[in-house]
């Protein structure tokens, strides 16, 4: 965060599937970089993968090769991202870069509200 200082961060939301041991070592590390996000002022966005899919693809249930095929096509790569968990990345980008403008808007009305 420090070399690149981000702006905003988006991540995916953590989600239990049956592995609880799992959950535990990743909700700690979401911790850890929520707390260092929250250290800079770098406000942290959360989207489920079924948000994620449905921005990027029109399908929350998308699987990843319609999710990488998407997200190659949107940024115009010449071939797929790779390890598949960089398309995964991109794709919570892309989704939040399509809803910043909303949260944005409901936030400053939020601030007006409770300023009135």
């Amino acid at each position: 965060m420090d070399d690149y200082q981000p702006d905003v961060i988006a991540m995916e939301r953590i989600f239990e599937r049956g592995n609880v041991s799992t959950v535990m070592h990743t909700a700690h590390a979401v911790g850890v970089m929520v707390l260092a996000a929250a250290e800079r002022d770098i406000p942290v966005h959360m989207y489920t993968p079924s948000e994620v899919k449905k921005a990027v693809s029109g399908n929350g249930r998308a699987d990843k090769k319609q999710m990488t095929t998407m997200i190659t096509r949107f940024l115009g790569l010449s071939e797929a991202p790779k390890p598949a968990d960089a398309a995964d990345a991109l794709a919570i980008a892309v989704c939040h870069c399509w809803r910043a403008p909303l949260i944005a808007r409901t936030h400053q009305l939020t601030v007006k509200a409770a300023n009135q």
